[in-house]
């Protein structure tokens, strides 16, 4: 029966998934375990091919659940989206916008939303004449972003920003930023240039332009820019300390800007600083050691937590689940992963992709977007939601 069974297996199971045989072993394990606890069963006789096919529903039956649990079958929800007339400069620095479902980009010239639903495209924003627009920044109605005029070797920058409901356009001359984050009605972003002698955080009420913060860099550095979600600015710094170098996450509320607390960690270089469900993830990493660690403090115990995971190149991370851009062969691409306690298990997501995926990043309600780097250019979302 077991070779049978077996065989039938290797029949029905869909093309485009693959069993290692240790899983295959394990359904028929299983099923042959659920066959002889029921042994007042018994198929009656019948012709070759009805009994071929009652052997495959059993086989099916049997096997099925616990294919599904262990995530064999994982559901697959990958969206491959194609954006046409742009270059891959362009859309590598694409992000997602869950509740326009749209893609948000830009040539350096425009702001550009591409509607997935419609295939259209519609310009958000222009730069003014001889300008460049450098970094954007953009949440519910916000669009945020930095425009840069050279002129004779000289560079002026100004912030400007759409409220995409009134359609009105606020424009700062003369200041220099980075770094820019929303969070709400806030932005967040890093002052620098002639009239900040000492570069330093900022808040900006978008509503009001009034700035009720300030945190200046008293460090040498950083590695990552903030992270600015829950109403939570995380600050990362790294701090000389007699014969090291760590770094120091200073958190702060946004509606009073009070400091709830610092938290130090032993990495010289923490990498995408992201914060997530009450923790504050990064790639942790120190000069002499080139292989980097996933690691998370965590707000409620104040204690940083080390992930075991399969060597990485870089991360993006959106409550349980962690996108990880691995070593493959000679290249490497993106793979999706559950952390599970201080672990990860690998997720079926993109195993359909033969192409080299990179740049994963979360939008802010956890759809995850990579790029491909195929003929076509093709982006793929996967919105972690299906995944629950």
């Amino acid at each position: 029966m077991h070779d049978e069974l077996k065989q039938q297996l290797d029949r029905s199971v869909p093309t485009h998934i693959t069993l290692t045989e240790l899983k295959k072993r394990e359904i028929l394990r299983e099923a042959q375990n659920e066959a002889q606890a029921k042994r007042s069963f018994r198929l009656p006789k019948m012709m070759p091919a009805l009994a071929s096919a009652a052997v495959i529903g059993l086989s099916g039956l049997l096997g099925y659940p616990y294919a599904v649990e262990n995530g064999w079958f994982a559901k697959s929800t990958l969206q491959a989206v194609v954006i046409p007339d742009h270059p891959y400069p362009v859309l590598i620095n694409a992000e997602y916008a869950d509740e326009k479902g749209a893609l948000i980009y830009s040539d350096e010239q425009r702001i550009y939303s591409f509607a997935i639903s419609t295939q259209t495209e519609t310009v958000l924003a222009e730069a003014a004449k001889n300008a460049k627009i450098r970094e954007i920044a953009f949440e519910n109605e916000w669009v945020v972003w930095q425009e840069v005029v050279e002129k004779d070797g000289v560079g002026s920058s100004s912030l400007n920003i759409l409220n995409q409901e009134s359609g009105e356009i606020e424009t700062i001359e003369n200041v220099d930023v980075s770094a820019l984050a929303i969070d709400g009605d806030m932005l967040s972003y890093l002052a620098i240039g002639v009239e900040f002698t000492i570069p330093a955080y900022k808040l900006l009420n978008l509503q009001t332009l009034e700035e009720p913060f300030e945190h200046v860099l008293v460090g040498v550095g950083s590695n990552s820019r903030p992270s600015f979600e829950e109403g939570l600015l995380v600050i990362p710094e790294r701090v000389e300390k007699a014969d090291m170098t760590e770094t120091t996450f200073w958190v702060y509320q946004a509606d009073d800007q009070s400091r709830i607390d610092e938290y130090t960690v032993p990495y010289e270089a923490a990498v995408n600083v992201t914060l997530t469900d009450g923790k504050i993830f990064a790639q942790l990493s120190n000069e002499e050691n080139t292989i980097s660690v996933l690691g998370y403090i965590d707000l409620a115990t104040g204690k940083l937590v080390e992930i075991k995971t399969p060597e990485f190149l870089d991360y993006a991370v959106y409550g349980k689940y962690v996108a990880l851009r691995i070593p493959k062969g000679e290249t490497d691409t993106v793979k999706l992963f559950e952390i599970e306690g201080r672990g990860v298990k690998e997720l079926q997501a993109f195993n359909s992709v033969k192409e080299r995926l990179v740049k994963p990043r979360f939008s802010e309600a956890g759809t995850l977007l990579v790029n491909g780097e195929g003929a076509t250019l093709s982006m793929y979302l996967q919105d972690t939601s299906d995944l629950d």
